[in-house]
């Protein structure tokens, strides 16, 4: 959380689990392939989302994608910009640097 925004990033969450195991129930062939994607997005293979949500009115005010899920805690926010590190080792940064001051 940082300002008046707040940042959220994770794999994408691919299946609704309420009607999954509902089919599951009922013996849906069809859910394996379902189930299997959910899996590939949780382990890091469908790379992550990034949402900057507005904190007063709760909207998204900017979303993105990364190749990477981030680590666990893995996401800072400082000097206006997004700082991420991911599960690829890599450490990303968004946003705009901080303007130089002008000298007299």
């Amino acid at each position: 959380m940082s300002g008046t925004n707040l940042v959220v990033a994770g794999p994408p969450d691919m299946i609704n689990e309420e009607q999954i195991f509902e089919r599951l129930t009922k013996k849906d062939p069809t859910v394996q392939k379902e189930l299997d994607e959910q899996d590939a997005s949780l382990s890091g293979k469908r790379g992550a989302l990034v949402k900057i949500f507005n904190k007063g009115d709760g909207q998204v005010t900017r979303d993105f994608t990364i190749d990477s899920p981030p680590v666990w805690d893995g996401v800072s926010v400082a000097q206006g910009r997004i700082f991420i590190v991911t599960e690829d080792g890599k450490i990303r940064c968004y946003g705009q640097p901080p303007k130089p001051p002008v000298l007299p």
